[in-house]
């Protein structure tokens, strides 16, 4: 008889722990969603929750559960309990439709525990999408207001999803006017900024980061104490092979003589075509001078973190440059090519960074030309000598600072990027036994509010 008993009080304490655990969760699950869609920690709302008299759980001051009721019989009547264990007779004051969910609430005979679904509520209809030309409709619109920016990143959207085919001169017209308008707007205060040294142990070399590892931060320390940063792998092998295509189609569609001018190749020819011409003979395009191009890099480094890191370092949103952003198919000809540094003819004012992207494995003793660079940062820009061309640097000059640490030639495969300012002194590196053409892009990224006043901005 002892036994027996033992049996029995040990299945109904298993029973009623359980059901009363069920009946807690039924209130802090839902109540938790519903806290959490207000924007409440729900965390704060357990400790408060008590015992009621019906043997339920429930937290006090709280309607949410006592407006979704369930059914059980007591002494013969059918009558709804709350949460709290509150009986209501009829229909529940502010019981309109209700939440999607099943309710589970605890009865105070037996507890048991009842669940309730209530049906789900149709949800309204979703506004469709504007169609292509109603898209197309509003950049008018917004151009024609004087919101050109605002008409720039609508179209590249919707040309970057596809449903724009053929604007990529149109594009280009809204960068060249937001370029114009951009350079009014008020820069950065603290210039240059102020970062710490993300890689002390470097030495002789410079940092190397991977692909998506790229912030702001690294990129500016980096520049900042060794003079530039690699990121390894900064575009994919397909990234890689669309930019070599457009390089490619470009530099054919130059050379075709067409009636009508490609979207591969429409130059600005009323800006500089002497200097143009001068690029061509070394195997550069300009980049703006290919609508179509000019999109597929600024996708593809958009897409790469490159250019929200260049943003956040000069603090404004940037422009490229019609002249200092180049499309290069280097031939493998030797010659003598001057030490330089970019910011002996971009002017003293200029904040810039430059993105210089591999398209080709080249540098080391690889049969491609690469780059020759002094791995170290400057404090400003040297003295010109003027002997190889308007900005070299003398060699002697050179040799002196390579005492400190020498000069290298970096290995890169296809894809890997340089990123540098206006002071790295640098030069393309050619050796006679090379044989293979180098497919590069260089792309100068400038703050509009001290851009060079002689380049032609566009928004990027």
């Amino acid at each position: 008889m002892g036994r027996t008993w033992v049996l029995r009080y040990r299945r109904w304490a298993r029973r009623t722990f359980c059901h009363q655990l069920m009946a807690y969760a039924s209130w802090i699950f839902p109540l938790s969603r519903n806290v959490a869609a207000n924007g409440i920690d729900s965390h704060s709302y357990a400790p408060f929750a008590q015992r009621t008299r019906h043997g339920g759980w429930a937290a006090p001051n709280t309607s949410y559960c006592a407006a979704a009721p369930v059914r059980r019989r007591r002494r013969g009547k059918r009558v709804r309990v709350g949460m709290g264990g509150t009986l209501l007779r009829g229909r529940p004051a502010g019981s309109g439709p209700q939440r999607p969910r099943p309710v589970a609430c605890a009865g105070s005979r037996g507890g048991r525990v009842r669940f309730r679904r209530f049906r789900k509520e149709a949800s309204a209809p979703a506004a469709p999408s504007p169609s292509p030309d109603e898209v197309r409709a509003e950049v008018d619109r917004l151009a024609e207001a004087g919101q050109v920016d605002a008409a720039l990143d609508l179209l590249v959207a919707l040309h970057r999803r596809g449903q724009a085919e053929g604007c990529e001169e149109q594009i280009r017209s809204l960068r060249l006017q937001a370029g114009a308008v951009a350079r009014e707007q008020a820069g950065r205060g603290d210039w240059p900024p102020r970062y710490d040294d993300p890689f002390p142990e470097v030495r002789g070399r410079f940092p190397e980061v991977r692909s998506g590892a790229l912030t702001t931060e690294l990129l500016g320390g980096a520049v900042a104490h060794h003079g530039a940063l690699i990121v390894r792998g900064a575009l994919a092998p397909d990234q890689v092979e669309r930019l070599a295509g457009a390089i490619e189609a470009t530099h054919d569609s130059k050379q075709a003589e067409a009636d009508e001018a490609s979207d591969w190749y429409q130059p600005l020819v009323d800006i500089d075509g002497a200097v143009r011409r001068w690029v061509a003979q070394r195997g550069g395009t300009w980049l703006a001078d290919s609508p179509r191009s000019t999109e597929i890099v600024l996708s593809e480094l958009e897409a790469a973190g490159i250019v929200p890191a260049i943003a956040g370092h000069l603090g404004e949103r940037p422009v490229i440059s019609l002249q200092k952003s180049t499309l290069r198919r280097t031939l493998p000809e030797f010659g003598i090519i001057a030490w330089h540094q970019d910011g002996s003819f971009l002017g003293d004012e200029v904040r810039t960074m430059n993105v210089w992207v591999a398209l080709s494995a080249c540098g080391g003793d690889r049969p491609t030309p690469g780059l020759e660079i002094l791995p170290r940062r400057l404090d400003g820009v040297l003295p010109v000598d003027g002997v190889l061309s308007p900005i070299s640097v003398p060699q002697e000059l050179v040799d002196e600072l390579a005492q400190e640490g020498a000069t290298i030639i970096p290995t890169f495969e296809a894809g890997d990027a340089l990123l540098f300012d206006e002071v790295l002194l640098h030069r393309t590196h050619l050796a006679p036994d090379m044989t293979d053409v180098r497919y590069a892009l260089e792309c100068w990224f400038f703050a509009p509010s001290r851009a060079t006043s002689e380049y032609t901005p566009l928004l990027v």
